[in-house]
């Protein structure tokens, strides 16, 4: 059974912030470990990092860039990743939940993400801790550069408008096929003036946005506005592509939301089935239940979905005789409510049917055309399913 990987996007504002399946506080009497500044894999113990600095490089204040650290076990033994943090200030963060082991010959990768707000040097530092000898904490650089001379106010050199998205950024992780994974945006304006929101273009149909609001769509100078993306997989594959941003800053008129995800297939039999028992009997379809007047009037009929996915009827319908010619006795149901009707995997719903007659009959079943039950459900071939109905009236 796959386990899904779960990312999530993490905001780091406070001066210290840690995560993962425990927090781990930092010991300023630990001198820990810190890295060189290479560009080449370094291993402590049975852990390699595939960097030993990351560094972001030149970005626009208010921009985004996101870099990836790969953290593989190159040992025989699992290791536990106790915390992940970023020991300073805000312009770095980590984007992506690591799960709790590293198993041998696997790896994980961490995402980061860079976000001056002004111009000039930034950095911080990267802490790992871990069960591995000679890994128990580990500290990566973290360095980037804001660039030109922007003042720290992000609202663009020339004045007007200044659109800012804010992430630019989303893995969604493994997302079952056919369901949906959303992840939300910031729209910002730090200029002067109106900037028009014009449309959002995906690069992959399986990827979106959420559609909160009628485009184009203003954003006045120093207002902010909440959307969201979404990654809505088809198939058994790894996705990556992008949701673009286009708007009337002249400047950014383009800013790309950076898109990731896979599909995967959860269920078995990956459809819906239908069980009807009555009395504790199960009724296969085209067969018939019968009604005595004198030893009992209705039956609780339980529709069961033993499938793997939700089942969807439509409707639940009862057919008397046709034209109600030459019979006394009729057939009613109870406890049906509205219709469609969700039914989840191993959930159930009970409807009764009620037999009635005015004088001495005999009501035959013939399913699918004469005093039957009629259930129509999302199933390709078994929908829909036709149960008799009998009478007898003495």
């Amino acid at each position: 059974m796959r386990v899904p990987l779960t990312l999530a996007l993490v905001s780091l504002t406070a001066t210290t912030a840690c995560y993962g399946l425990d927090t781990i506080p930092v010991k300023d009497e630990d001198p820990g470990v810190t890295l060189d500044d290479t560009a080449e894999p370094q291993a402590y113990g049975a852990l390699v990092l595939s960097r030993s600095t990351v560094d972001f490089g030149e970005v626009d204040p208010g921009q985004s860039a996101t870099e990836d650290l790969v953290l593989t076990n190159e040992g025989e033994e699992v290791i536990e990743l106790l915390g992940v943090s970023i020991s300073g200030g805000e312009r770095f963060e980590i984007t992506s939940t690591l799960v709790g082991d590293i198993d041998p010959g696997n790896e994980q990768v961490l995402s980061l993400r860079f976000s001056p707000n002004a111009a000039g040097e930034f950095e911080d530092t990267l802490i790992l801790e871990t069960d591995a000898v000679d890994a128990e904490r580990v500290e990566v650089a973290l360095a980037g550069t804001g660039a030109g001379g922007g003042g720290g106010d992000d609202t663009g050199s020339s004045g007007g408008p200044a659109l800012v998205v804010n992430p630019t950024r989303f893995d969604f992780g493994t997302i079952d096929i056919g369901q949906s994974a959303t992840g939300d945006i910031l729209l910002t304006n730090n200029g002067t003036s109106d900037v028009a929101i014009q449309s959002f273009r995906s690069s992959d149909a399986v990827f979106g946005w959420g559609g909160e609001f009628s485009l184009p769509y203003i954003l006045g100078a120093g207002n902010s506005k909440a959307a969201t993306v979404t990654y809505t997989p088809t198939q058994e594959v790894v996705s990556s592509g992008t949701v673009t941003v286009v708007s009337s800053d002249p400047e950014h008129p383009e800013i790309a939301i950076q898109m990731g995800g896979q599909g995967y297939q959860s269920c078995t039999i990956c459809q819906p089935i239908l069980t009807v028992l009555v009395d504790g009997q199960v009724i296969a379809p085209n067969s018939s239940v019968d009604f005595n007047f004198f030893a009992g009037t209705e039956h609780d009929f339980q529709l069961i979905n033993e499938g793997d996915q939700d089942m969807t009827i439509s409707s639940v319908e009862v057919f008397n005789d046709l034209n109600g010619e030459g019979a006394a006795g009729t057939f009613s149901l109870q406890g049906w409510g509205s219709n469609p009707r969700t039914i989840a995997p191993f959930d159930s719903v009970t409807v009764t049917v009620i037999y009635r007659s005015s004088a001495q009959s005999i009501d035959l079943a013939l399913p699918g055309i004469s005093n039957y039950m009629r259930i129509t459900w999302n199933h390709t071939y078994d929908s829909p399913t036709d149960i008799g109905l009998s009478g007898l009236t003495l």
